[in-house]
């Protein structure tokens, strides 16, 4: 309990100097937070535009990190709020329910698969998957969905970001199980069929979290209010 409140007040006084200094540079507070892809893509973007907008001399400073490690970076005191995955373990921190998406199969147009109205990741697992790179709780997911099935993915390519993943689907390259919210608006340019993943998990819920919520400084507990209020 001694150590856990010791590197509270640590945490506490370099917060203090980083606001001094944002005091003297016009700046009057300094949120360090970290997000993963899908909250980054589908959900921060306005949060963060409003939030700015009635904060103006508040500073930012946003990391893109895989789930797991974001829940590492707020546990050592590396960040102030996180949002991540809640099917990975946290249970050192404080959390608080977010939004939450829902996953579907995106495959080329034209494609054996394109005009079903659901599908079940069985039906996927015969073809070559476009994958994001290991670690991602995404990639986590699918592949134990597979396992389930007893098979494993046939990963023809990964890659690390969602765009380069429907591009490598768009030429024909394999299938993938992203979010909505980052496909559907891209899939006639891209050449994408986008279809309902027929599975109960493919609805995922966010957490936000933060280490200990009484001990955030007064600009980062205020954004830890504007997303609960945005959520």
């Amino acid at each position: 309990m001694l150590l856990r409140h010791a590197e509270n007040l640590l945490n506490l006084a370099e917060r203090a100097a980083h606001e001094m200094s944002d005091f003297a540079e016009g700046n009057r507070g300094h949120v360090r937070l970290a997000a993963n892809p899908s909250a980054i893509h589908q959900f921060l973007p306005d949060v963060l535009a409003r939030f700015r907008a009635g904060n103006p001399n508040v500073r930012i400073a946003m990391k893109e990190l895989v789930s797991d490690v974001i829940v590492a970076n707020i546990e050592d005191g590396l960040v102030d709020v996180g949002i991540f995955s809640a099917n990975v373990a946290h249970a050192g921190i404080e959390t608080f329910p977010y939004l939450s998406d829902r996953l579907c199969a995106v495959v080329p147009a034209g494609h054996p698969l394109a005009a079903r109205d659901a599908i079940p990741v069985a039906d996927l697992l015969p073809y070559p998957f476009v994958a994001l790179e290991d670690g991602s709780s995404l990639f986590a997911t699918v592949s134990a969905a597979a396992r389930e099935q007893d098979r494993d993915l046939d990963v023809a390519v990964s890659v690390r970001s969602f765009d380069g993943v429907r591009r490598m689907v768009g030429r024909g390259l394999g299938v993938a199980v992203l979010p909505r919210g980052v496909t559907a608006p891209y899939a006639e340019s891209d050449g994408l069929a986008v279809v309902d993943l027929a599975e109960a998990w493919a609805d995922r819920h966010f957490l936000i979290g933060v280490r200990e919520r009484k001990a955030l400084s007064g600009p980062a507990g205020r954004f830890l209010q504007h997303l609960l209020a945005a959520g």
